[in-house]
């Protein structure tokens, strides 16, 4: 049984292959251990960001994103803030993909 992982960076060309065909650390846990979904936290002392998608061209980032995601990321992030870092009542900030989530499609409807 495991309480935690760390894990380094990987260079995709040096991992990907037929034997190994996931884009990292994160979508290979997720398949082993049977989970549902998945959220990669990357943490400092004051801090911790947990990534809504990862691995993906930035283009598509928009189109991946939707509520039911965030919903699903946000759910493990607060149960793991709660559980994990003893954080009893966590504050989470969820950041736009524009400046001012796209000031209500001024510019730019990605966030919309």
């Amino acid at each position: 049984e495991l309480d935690a992982i760390v894990t380094a960076p990987i260079h995709k060309n040096n991992t990907h292959s037929n034997d190994f065909p996931y884009t990292g650390h994160t979508p290979f846990l997720k398949e082993k251990f049977g989970a549902k979904d998945v959220v990669m936290i990357l943490y400092s002392h004051n801090l911790r960001v947990a990534l809504a998608t990862e691995h993906i061209p930035v283009a598509k980032v928009a189109e991946t994103i939707t509520k039911e995601l965030l919903l699903s990321k946000l759910g493990i992030l607060r149960e793991t803030l709660i559980k994990d870092f003893g954080i009893d009542k966590p504050k989470i900030a969820v950041l736009g993909l524009n400046p001012h989530a796209g000031d209500g499609g001024q510019i730019g409807n990605e966030d919309m």
